[in-house]
Formats: structure tokens, C-alpha cells, sequence
């Protein structure tokens, strides 16, 4: 079991607390598969989109920047999002 255990990195100063906040928005939006109002799951789309944001910010605040690939794969997300919640909204 120990040996197993090397590979993991316990600590959690490796990450500010905006990583911590997006990360727990972005796996309570999750629950998104479990309900069946259409009020909720704009809310937990817009929660989806939110932690997403807050990701992007976070590597940009913590390293002052991003890399393309990454900023590209969220950004896409995002904007996959914003094309299912916006029409929602109006």
C-alpha cells in the first residue's frame, strides 16, 4: 500500500484556495445528472461555467500565465456552455 502511495502528493499548499472553490463548483455542478428541473440545471450549468472561469484565473494569478492548450480545452467548454445556457435565459 505504501508503495502506492509515493505517486500521490498530499500536499494541498500546491494549490491557492480559488483552486479549491472552482474545483468544488465544478464537481457540484455534477449533480446535474441527477435532477430533472430545467431551473436547476441552468444553475448548475451556470456553476459549471463559473468553476471553469475560476481555473483559467487561478493558473493566470498563480503561474502569470496559461498554457494554449489548456486556456483552448476550457475555453471551448465554456463557450459549448454559453451556447446551451444563454438562449435558456432569455
Amino acid at each position: 500500500m505504501l508503495y502506492k502511495m509515493k505517486y500521490i502528493d498530499f500536499n494541498m499548499k500546491d494549490h491557492s484556495s480559488l483552486y479549491y472553490v472552482a474545483i468544488i463548483l465544478i464537481v457540484s455542478s455534477h449533480l446535474i445528472h441527477f435532477v430533472k428541473s430545467s431551473t436547476i440545471i441552468i444553475v448548475f450549468q451556470i456553476t459549471f461555467i463559473i468553476g471553469y472561469l475560476l481555473l483559467i484565473l487561478n493558473s493566470i494569478l498563480k503561474k502569470g500565465k496559461i498554457h494554449v492548450s489548456t486556456l483552448l480545452y476550457r475555453g471551448i467548454i465554456i463557450i459549448m456552455l454559453l451556447f446551451l445556457v444563454v438562449p435558456k435565459l432569455w
